[in-house]
């Protein structure tokens, strides 16, 4: 992983966090030291631009998990208790400007976000290789919405099929 690798030293050249909670401008070295510091209240985390390969899972709150710059956050290959790298139970979850890619799982049902409890709003681009989005079933009462995202948008795959990133349940 040269990338990560590259960014570690850059980070530790910098000093700087790449998850910032944008209301006490703490930084964190981890997306879940992140959500953990935002607990039931309400914050947004500015994620610096970079491949991370971590997740996590809100439990509470009301939380944004925010690139600093649309498309230069993405999240590689790491999915939280076999589901998605982010797994929203809060009151509410944003997600704006995200990459999510490689995300697999024992039962095939891996996805970048698995809504679990709340509302959820995706923005500007995040995008994915395979499945972006997905809720639980007994989520049924959650205003889920997309916004300026290509998450609907059909992407060609080998062979000439089309994969629809949008899998909502």
């Amino acid at each position: 992983m040269r990338s990560s690798s590259l960014r570690r030293r850059r980070r530790r050249k910098t000093g700087a966090a790449p998850f910032t909670v944008e209301e006490n401008g703490r930084g964190y070295g981890s997306l879940a030291d992140a959500v953990a510091a935002i607990g039931g209240g309400n914050g947004t985390i500015l994620i610096a631009p970079g491949r991370y390969r971590e997740c996590a899972v809100q439990e509470a709150g009301r939380i944004a998990f925010v690139a600093r710059q649309p498309g230069t956050v993405l999240f590689d290959g790491v999915a939280c208790e076999g589901k998605a790298a982010l797994v929203p139970r809060g009151r509410s979850a944003r997600v704006e400007g995200i990459v999510f890619q490689n995300l697999r799982v024992p039962d095939a049902n891996g996805a970048g976000i698995r809504l679990e409890d709340g509302d959820l709003v995706v923005r500007d681009p995040c995008s994915a290789t395979a499945r972006t989005a997905s809720s639980s079933p007994t989520t049924m009462t959650a205003a889920i919405r997309v916004e300026q995202s290509d998450l609907l948008r059909p992407r060609p795959l080998p062979g000439g099929r089309r994969l629809l990133a949008r899998h909502l349940q």
